[in-house]
């Protein structure tokens, strides 16, 4: 039991830690493009910035409202799509994992989890990087960060589903595991007694 305990709270960790990943992608995309314009960009690209800020900016704004609904939209297909990815991950045969170390540890159900996490997550970090491109080129810095807040919050509530529904769904198998196994005992035990009352009523049976 203790080690069932282990490998759910394993899972738990490993869904944890790579949507924190996610999560900061966003802020390091934007360290990034920065630390590239400061260091190569030209004197001309600093005035084009200037020139495109107000147009960049509201587009940018816009960019905050479209990340709030794709935050939204993932964390409902999330609360859909990652129920019906355990269960299914019950009755597939089990894939084994790729031969890295790191990625082996990891629970073959949470994996799974893990594998459409991902391509749920892409939902609302596609516009928060794409908000950060527009800060590159000259939008405001205020708009970007509101986008990749709005980013990380969606992020966040999937993470919550996925841990939530991994642990529930680890929980219940382990559950039924147990409930097979006292019931089969019951069965054991019960197969005995019966076999034991047969020889009586053939004997009582018997003619005398």
């Amino acid at each position: 039991m203790r080690a069932d305990e282990e490998s759910i709270a394993r899972g738990r960790r490993w869904i944890a830690v790579i949507s924190a990943l996610v999560i900061i992608s966003a802020p390091i995309a934007l360290g990034i493009e920065t630390a590239i314009r400061l260091a190569v960009a030209p004197p001309i690209f600093g005035r084009m910035r200037v020139y495109l800020r107000p147009t960049l900016t509201l587009i940018a704004w816009a960019f905050v409202g479209l990340t709030a609904l794709a935050a939204i939209l993932g964390g409902r297909l999330a609360s859909r799509q990652l129920p019906r990815v355990l269960a299914e991950s019950a009755t597939r045969p089990t894939v084994a994992a790729p031969p890295i170390p790191w990625i082996s540890r990891c629970p073959a159900a949470a994996r799974a989890v893990l594998d459409r996490l991902m391509i749920l997550c892409a939902i609302p970090q596609v516009p928060a990087i794409a908000a950060t491109l527009l800060f590159m080129f000259g939008s405001e810095l205020r708009p970007v960060l509101v986008a990749m807040a709005a980013s990380s919050a969606g992020v966040a509530v999937q993470t919550v589903i996925a841990v939530r529904g991994y642990s529930e769904h680890e929980h219940g198998r382990e559950h039924g595991r147990e409930h097979g196994r006292e019931h089969g005992g019951d069965h054991e035990l019960a197969r005995p007694r019966a076999s034991a009352r047969e020889p009586a009523r053939a004997s009582g049976s018997a003619p005398g």
